[in-house]
């Protein structure tokens, strides 16, 4: 598994572990970084993949998943679905303090199943602890491949590990 980065912060990677440090002039507020991480690992169409995010440096982390790879260095926003204590599609807060904040330290389980017809279902657990199904919605939403996707408000450092404890 290897992250593609934005190219607009300075990031790091050293395979399935990426650190990124948001450029300040990009983000949701004035002032605020953002910079985004996607994995090389497709979610096939009528597939369902888990795998977990470590947290091993940072806090206001966001897991989740989009659709934006063709054309992501251009992207002015990102589109997808993510949890980080906040549900988001990482331009609107859906639901805020929908549960724990994501902070150094944790596990958090990512599973997308997209073996429904026309649906996205995302799962998410904390460190063993399910917050059970916090997307369910028609494809249509996001629309084409999807790619296990993480975005860093602030510097932080995550790795990857796929389902079956790989990278």
């Amino acid at each position: 598994m290897v992250w593609i980065t934005d190219a607009t912060s300075k990031d790091t990677v050293e395979g399935s572990t990426v650190t990124c440090i948001p450029n300040p002039t990009r983000g949701w507020n004035p002032g605020d970084g953002v910079a985004t991480a996607i994995a090389d690992k497709k979610i096939p169409l009528g597939s369902k993949l888990s795998w977990k995010i470590r947290v091993l440096k940072g806090n206001d982390v966001f897991v989740g998943v989009t659709n934006t790879k063709e054309h992501y260095r251009e992207r002015t926003s990102v589109v997808g679905l993510y949890y980080g204590g906040n549900t988001t599609d990482g331009r609107t807060v859906f639901c805020p303090n929908y549960g724990p904040w994501i902070k150094a330290h944790d596990i958090v389980g990512v599973t997308c199943d997209l073996s429904s017809s026309g649906r996205i279902k995302l799962g998410i657990d904390i460190n063993g602890k399910s917050l059970g199904v916090i997307y369910d919605t028609d494809n249509s939403e996001l629309g084409g491949d999807l790619y296990p996707s993480v975005i860093f408000t602030q510097e932080a450092t995550v790795s990857f590990e796929d389902s079956n404890g790989g990278n």
